[in-house]
């Protein structure tokens, strides 16, 4: 059983970024306006994966640091992720030491696998997530709200 989530950024998406003014940019645009790409999301060699582009990164490791967090916490459980701008959602479903992850949208599946693989799996995506979110737009830095997304969802092992 293994998992592997990761991502792809979108150049497309991401152009405009440099004309923003990063330090002073809202909640609402950290979340769905910048830094956008491509959900990779691998479960035992099942491409389950959301290739759109415009998928909103800092705002899916925020929301699975969230689920992750709250599915340690219980022996069983569930949590929902929805995709911004459509109807597609990701459901994760922890029974005991497993969590059954399966996607609403094509290609669809449902993968299980362990919770402490999918615990070390989110925890290595989110750091991931920022670490490169300020490689591409080091001008993050100085965003307050960035600053305290960073120190809540990057976990260090």
């Amino acid at each position: 059983m293994e998992i592997r989530i990761d991502f792809e950024i979108s150049k497309k998406w991401n152009n405009n970024v440099s004309q923003l003014d990063v330090p002073s940019l809202s909640k609402s645009d950290l979340h769905y306006h910048i830094f956008l790409g491509d959900l990779i999301l691998i479960i035992n060699d099942i491409d389950c994966s959301a290739r759109w582009g415009w998928i909103p990164l800092l705002d899916l490791a925020t929301a699975l640091h969230d689920i992750r967090k709250n599915l340690a916490g219980v022996r069983r459980g569930s949590e929902i992720f929805e995709f911004t701008e459509c109807e597609a959602a990701i459901h994760f479903e922890r029974n005991e030491s497993h969590i059954a992850i399966s996607n609403h949208y094509p290609p669809q599946c449902t993968q299980v696998i362990s919770f402490e693989q999918f615990d070390k799996t989110v925890t290595a995506f989110c750091n991931k997530v920022f670490q490169e979110s300020l490689n591409l737009i080091p001008a993050l830095e100085s965003n307050a709200y960035y600053q305290e997304l960073r120190r809540l969802t990057v976990r260090h092992e």
